[in-house]
C-alpha cells in the first residue's frame, strides 16, 4: 500500500444521496481536499481511466457504504482502490446489514456519517499514520516494536495486588499497544463492532488480516458465563469484516484447559501478564503469530 501524505488528496466514493458534508468538512480542517466521485462529471468512455488516475493520485481513500441504497459504485471503487494499492478507510452506517467481510484490509467502521468526534478521531488515526513507500515490488513496512521497559513496568503494576488496573486491564493492553508502533488502534467508543479495540497493522495482513480484534476482561469464570462471552466474540466477528480475535484476560481458566473448546475457532487467548511478558522482547505480529500457530492454523 501507498500512502502519500505530501498531496493531501482524498477520494471519497459514496452512494447516490449520502451525505458527506461532515466528513468533508473534517478532511478539509485537516489540510485534505476531498474529491467526492459521484460528483465527477465522468462520461462512460472515460469512466475507467479517469476513476483510477483519480484514486491513484489521491493520498488516500474512502468509502462511504449506505444501508437502503445502492452501493454497486462504491464496491467497485473499493475494488479499485485495492487493486492500485491505495490505503482504503471504509464507513458503513450502524444498520448496514450487508455482509463486510470481504473488506479484507481495509480500515472499516460502523459509523454514522453525522457522528463527527467519531470521524475525527479515525481520520486523525489514519492521516498520521506511518507512510508506507513501494520500492519496485517490494513494501517497505514500519516494523511494530517489541516495547521493552514499557511491557516491564506495566507487568509489575498490574500484577501488585492493588493495582491500578485490577478493574481495567483493557487500559494496560491500550497503553502497550498503542506504544508498539501499530498503524491504527480505535477504541470502541469509536466504533460498532462491540470488541474493547481494533488494531490495524500492515504486518498483520500475512497472519491474521487487518483488522485484528481485542477484548480484554478481568475474570472469564461459571459455564454460564462463559457460554455468554463466546457466543458474544462470535457476534463481534460476525459482525465486522475482522478475521480473528484475541481475548486477553487477568484471571481464567487453565490455557490448556477444554473450556477453551467452546469458544470460535478464530478466538485466541492469553492472560494480561502473560501478554506484557512477551511484549518485553517480541512485537506484536510476532504473539498473533505464535498464538494462531498453537491453535493449529499455520497459514
Amino acid at each position: 500500500m501507498k500512502f502519500r501524505m505530501t498531496r493531501r488528496t482524498c477520494f471519497i466514493s459514496a452512494p447516490a444521496g449520502a451525505d458527506t458534508t461532515i466528513l468533508q468538512n473534517v478532511l478539509n480542517e485537516r489540510g485534505l481536499v476531498a474529491r467526492v466521485g459521484q460528483e465527477d462529471e465522468i462520461s462512460d468512455a472515460s469512466l475507467d481511466k479517469n476513476l483510477v488516475n483519480a484514486i491513484v493520485s489521491s493520498d488516500f481513500f474512502i468509502g462511504v457504504l449506505k444501508a437502503g441504497v445502492d452501493n454497486s459504485n462504491v464496491y467497485y471503487e473499493m475494488g479499485v482502490a485495492n487493486g492500485t494499492g491505495s490505503r482504503s478507510l471504509i464507513f458503513a452506517s450502524p444498520s448496514f446489514k450487508n455482509n463486510v467481510k470481504s473488506i479484507k484490509g481495509s480500515l472499516y467502521m460502523r459509523v454514522s456519517m453525522d457522528n463527527k468526534e467519531a470521524i475525527e478521531f479515525v481520520i486523525d488515526q489514519v492521516i498520521n499514520a506511518p507512510e508506507i513507500e513501494r520500492d519496485g515490488t517490494q513494501v517497505k513496512v514500519k516494523i511494530n516494536k517489541p516495547i521493552g521497559k514499557i511491557a516491564k513496568n506495566l507487568l509489575a503494576e498490574i500484577t501488585k495486588p492493588e493495582s491500578k488496573w485490577g478493574a481495567h486491564p483493557e487500559n494496560a493492553v491500550i497503553q502497550a499497544i498503542g506504544s508498539s508502533g501499530v498503524d491504527v488502534l480505535v477504541r470502541s467508543k469509536y466504533w460498532d463492532s462491540g470488541a474493547d479495540m481494533a488494531v490495524w497493522a500492515d504486518e498483520l495482513e500475512g497472519s491474521v488480516g487487518n483488522p485484528l480484534l481485542i477484548e480484554v476482561k478481568q475474570t472469564i469464570s461459571g459455564s454460564t458465563s462463559i457460554t455468554r462471552l463466546a457466543n458474544q466474540l462470535d457476534s463481534y466477528l460476525e459482525s465486522s469484516n475482522a478475521g480473528w480475535l484475541l481475548l486477553l484476560y487477568l484471571k481464567g481458566p487453565e490455557e490448556g484447559s477444554d473450556v477453551w473448546k467452546q469458544f470460535p475457532e478464530y478466538v485466541m487467548h492469553m492472560p494480561v501478564p502473560k501478554f506484557l511478558e512477551k511484549f518485553e522482547e517480541r512485537n506484536l505480529v510476532d504473539i498473533v503469530k505464535s498464538l494462531k500457530a498453537a491453535s493449529g492454523h499455520i497459514n
